[in-house]
């Protein structure tokens, strides 16, 4: 007997306790899913800010398709939108070449990391996470 197959959700947002938020985008986007994450993000940067800790993004693209010009040019602005909260720590695990040409119209801050091992892209942003945390120290340290 065959299984049935599921279909995944388009997106998952899962904050982890080290910092790090790892997205997952599945899928190719219609207009309202871009809308849905949008408010999503929009409400999980509230909850986080109030907690004031230092955050990183790693965004898992690895089954998430070649989207219209205008769901990317959302992401673009998101970026923008939300970069206060991981400055220079985001990181995106991609399937290949097609998809980070298109990562990088979207992430097009120079140190966002492109990977395909997602062991290595959380290694990247918890090293940007120990030196932001450490800079921060040190600046407080020179202010007292």
């Amino acid at each position: 007997m065959m299984g049935t197959m599921t279909t995944p959700p388009p997106y998952e947002i899962h904050p982890r306790a080290d910092g790090i938020i790892r997205f997952r985008l599945n899928g190719y986007w219609e207009w309202p899913t871009m809308l849905a994450f949008e408010r999503d993000l929009e409400a999980l940067f509230a909850q986080l800010a109030r907690r004031g800790r230092l955050l990183a993004s790693l965004v898992d693209g690895r089954t998430y398709a070649t989207q219209s010009a205008r769901v990317v040019e959302r992401h673009r602005i998101n970026q923008m939108r939300f970069a206060d909260h991981w400055g220079s720590r985001s990181a995106v695990i991609l399937p290949g070449v097609l998809a980070a040409m298109q990562a990088r119209r979207v992430y097009s801050d120079d140190e966002c990391g492109y990977f395909t091992d997602e062991a290595e892209a959380i290694e990247f942003l918890r090293g940007r996470l120990q030196r932001d945390r450490a800079a921060l120290q040190a600046a407080g340290q020179r202010r007292a």
